[in-house]
């Protein structure tokens, strides 16, 4: 689990540097976004997305999720992004976007103590998923720095082979929902 965890963030980071030519080309408008979605603020599921711009279209990044109350953990999203901009001015515009997750939970039903009236510690469990969508996303302020991002789509994210059936119908009903609508704030550079 380490690993894929680290080959992810590998992989994400990666796209900062990928086609460095086009980040320092004589487009000098913003191609880096750090944002977060506040509703998730509010609800105590702190996250954090990164957006990187790698040619004049496409776009990459990860999304971090930490999960505080209901099955704790985090869910990693990393994402590529295809901005339909005739004028290349990626990240900014209408976009499509497709992503992976994965995620790290602990159980919130101890099972055995409904079967066996044995209590045993907490486990926890991991979860994967992908999805698609579109959105649009634009910058505003007197330096264009801040941005403002509408993200709608579907998406899928199911524990892998849970042991825990009573747990794994729980958290479909509370993280597996099938759409997704993101509201999102952020800087970008």
């Amino acid at each position: 689990m380490k690993k894929l965890m680290f080959s992810l963030l590998l992989l994400t980071g990666s796209l900062f540097f990928v086609n460095a030519q086009n980040t320092l080309s004589k487009d000098t408008k913003n191609k880096t976004v750090i944002s977060t979605r506040p509703l998730s603020l509010v609800l105590l599921q702190p996250n954090l997305k990164v957006e990187q711009a790698f040619g004049t279209n496409f776009t990459g990044g990860a999304e971090l999720t930490l999960f505080t109350k209901v099955n704790k953990g985090f869910r990693v999203d990393p994402f590529l992004r295809f901005y339909t901009n005739k004028s290349g001015a990626a990240p900014e515009g209408f976009y499509f976007q497709g992503k992976f997750s994965y995620g790290n939970h602990k159980e919130l039903i101890n099972e055995d103590i409904i079967t066996t009236g044995v209590n045993k510690p907490t486990e926890s469990f991991n979860a994967i998923g992908g999805g698609f969508g579109i959105g649009s996303q634009w910058f505003a302020g007197a330096n264009n720095n801040f941005s403002i991002d509408f993200y709608g789509g579907v998406r899928r994210y199911a524990p892998i082979d849970p042991d825990n059936k009573i747990e794994s119908a729980a958290f479909k009903v509370v993280r597996g929902w099938p759409a997704e609508l993101r509201f999102g704030l952020g800087y970008a550079f």
